[in-house]
């Protein structure tokens, strides 16, 4: 789980720039679920209900960082594309990644954990409220950042993010 400050959050398409204090920054894939209503301690059997848009992201690291609030806590770290509300398609299809020639391939089992796994893990913890958002990482390798890389995902020809990095 990562705790992120609201500065983190990257969208509209913006360039990612590099920050200067890292020489090594790398992006993990991630789908974002925006919560739509107050929880604590919520069963995972309930936890449908506590979200209902995502989109797909990339949750930016610092490699060698000491700590996790070092390597995940900075400004820009986590680029959300566009918000989809079809969540009974959530797992249906696959999304594609481009990076320059190379492409990944994901689907929703790819995740680290379900959505409401990660409900009610978060909310063993903290309140999550109307706004809030949680990412949950794909299981695959981190994406090496370099200047003027573009990153783009795709669902059925559908562009759903756009970072180019700076």
């Amino acid at each position: 789980m990562y705790l992120k400050p609201d500065s983190a959050l990257l969208v509209n398409d913006k360039p990612f720039f590099l920050p200067l204090f890292s020489s090594e920054i790398v992006a993990r894939p991630c789908i974002v679920f925006r919560i739509n209503r107050l929880g604590r301690n919520v069963a995972r059997k309930f936890a449908h209900r506590y979200f209902d848009s995502y989109a797909l992201g990339l949750n930016m690291q610092q490699v060698a960082a000491s700590n996790y609030t070092e390597r995940t806590a900075f400004d820009n770290s986590l680029a959300v594309g566009q918000w989809a509300e079809d969540i009974e398609q959530l797992a249906l299809g696959e999304w594609v990644i481009r990076v320059g020639e190379q492409k990944y391939e994901l689907r929703y089992n790819d995740l680290i954990e379900t959505v409401e796994e990660a409900i009610e893990y978060v909310t063993r913890y903290i309140t999550i409220r109307m706004g809030d958002m949680i990412a949950v990482d794909f299981k695959m390798e981190s994406l090496q950042l370099s200047p003027e890389q573009v990153i783009e995902a795709y669902k059925q020809d559908n562009r759903l993010l756009y970072c180019k990095i700076k």
